[in-house]
């Protein structure tokens, strides 16, 4: 009889999932990121503009995209943003020490000018009405982004230029953090009831706790479509092979050698998991291997049937 694991379609997790991505804030800060505004400061944001601009090239890449999509700032521009100070004459003898072909892009929302001729961002902001702060650090795509937003908030002559780049690019990093999310999602062996969490591994046991701890060995590949469910209460382990109850090395040692034709991984994989769905105290457990006796391992969830799919794949039968 077939056993039902979840109260939605595994597209509909899958999606779940995703959105769950976007809201991270590492990404987006958002799920619903694809229906509203641009946020010029997300870090994935910036993460795609970093990886993707002009072959990986920041440096080069912005001042051809300022060129296209923003206004060039005059020095007295740049003067009149600033507050009426004493050491105003500081800032404009500096601005004027700049060679005539420098191209300035300002954006007073984060007291900048972008210099494009050698790459490199001035930073003026006052700090007393005697003093202001002057300091110059390379340009990056934070920098490049507020010029842009300045261009598109401040109706200036790109206005629609900028705006349209701004779609774009934001667009293409929504998609791009779409495309990571579905890729893990179809990679992972569980996910969670509500489709929020998943977990990759390279191997799968599932073990029958009602049937004495009977147990049968997964590859990955045969919970990609239909998946484990996860649980809360999931714990994750690293272990050594010693670490793991009932490891005999004299047996580990007799494996290695009684028939030299079989797979060495497959004989001590056997010989582990059999200790490993012992310790059926836990509901799940992820465990990776940390060894250097078999270091291509990777990592196994241990689980009960009743959380996998029914009828279960094809697997292997683990020797009791």
């Amino acid at each position: 009889m077939e056993r039902r694991l979840f109260d939605k379609p595994m597209s509909e997790l899958r999606e779940a999932f995703v959105r769950a991505r976007f809201a991270e804030p590492k990404m987006f800060g958002s799920p619903d990121v694809e229906s509203t505004s641009i946020w010029v400061n997300a870090p994935a944001f910036h993460a795609w503009l970093k990886a993707n601009w002009n072959g990986n090239d920041v440096v080069d890449g912005y001042a051809a995209v300022l060129e296209r999509v923003a206004t060039r700032a005059s020095r007295d521009e740049v003067l009149r943003s600033l507050p009426d100070m004493k050491c105003l004459e500081t800032a404009r003898t500096l601005l004027g020490s700049l060679d005539a072909d420098t191209s300035l892009y300002h954006s007073p929302f984060s007291k900048t000018v972008v210099l494009v001729r050698d790459h490199t961002v001035l930073t003026l902001s006052p700090n007393t009405p005697e003093e202001i702060d002057i300091s110059v650090r390379p340009a990056s795509v934070f920098d490049v982004c507020w010029v842009v937003s300045t261009e598109r908030l401040h109706g200036r002559p790109k206005a629609e230029a900028a705006l349209a780049w701004l779609r774009q690019q934001y667009a293409a990093a929504i998609l791009s953090v779409r495309e990571s999310a579905e890729r893990d999602f179809d990679e992972a062996v569980a996910v969670s009831a509500y489709g929020t969490k998943i977990v990759k591994a390279k191997w799968v046991i599932a073990v029958h706790v009602e049937r004495n701890g009977v147990a049968w060995l997964f590859p990955a590949s045969a919970f990609r479509e239909n998946k484990v469910r996860l649980r809360q209460d999931v714990e994750f382990d690293r272990q050594n092979v010693r670490q793991l109850n009932h490891f005999d090395p004299k047996q580990f040692q007799a494996y290695m050698t009684k028939d030299p034709t079989k797979s060495f991984l497959e004989d001590a994989r056997h010989t582990l998991l059999r200790a490993m769905f012992e310790r059926k105290s836990y509901a799940q457990r992820l465990i990776t291997i940390d060894d250097r006796v078999i270091k291509d391992f990777g990592s196994v969830l241990v689980a009960n049937v009743t959380d996998c799919p029914s009828p279960l794949p094809s697997g292997s039968r683990i020797p009791s």
